[in-house]
């Protein structure tokens, strides 16, 4: 791929750091399947929901995420630790820059850790739990 065909992959928009239900969030004001040409898949974040993978800047600090939607709107999650990098809080503007990703990449950051086997085989000997009767 060719510099000037990722340019026009490349978003950037200013956005207001917003406190949601889910944690703080922009806005994105643009439709990323529209744009990119891409469809929302299963991210692990929140294992119910669908989005567009991501990478990008906040503030000029890189992260990887997804563009989820709800409500008719587009959102990105800015967690806490990327808020402390960047210097933002609830309220600010954000200068945002992002690009859609693979699921390749991410379904290798986000793939679930193994338990030893002997952890495994621990926990099937403690048997069956029992249940408690919480009626008296």
């Amino acid at each position: 791929m060719s510099p000037a065909e990722d340019n026009v992959k490349t978003q950037d928009f200013v956005a207001e750091l917003l406190m949601g239900h889910k944690g703080a969030a922009v806005i994105v004001p643009f439709d990323p399947g529209a744009v990119w040409g891409t469809r929302p898949v299963e991210h692990g974040v929140l294992p119910w929901r669908t989005g567009h993978l991501v990478r990008g800047f906040v503030n000029g600090v890189p992260f990887e995420g997804w563009i989820g939607q709800r409500w008719g709107r587009f959102f990105l999650l800015v967690d806490e630790q990327l808020q402390r990098n960047a210097g933002a809080g609830i309220g600010d503007m954000l200068q945002v820059v992002v690009e859609p990703r693979t699921a390749e990449k991410s379904a290798e950051k986000n793939a679930p850790k193994r338990a030893p086997k002997k952890a495994a085989k621990r926990a099937t000997k403690a048997g069956p739990r029992r249940r408690v009767d919480r009626t008296r």
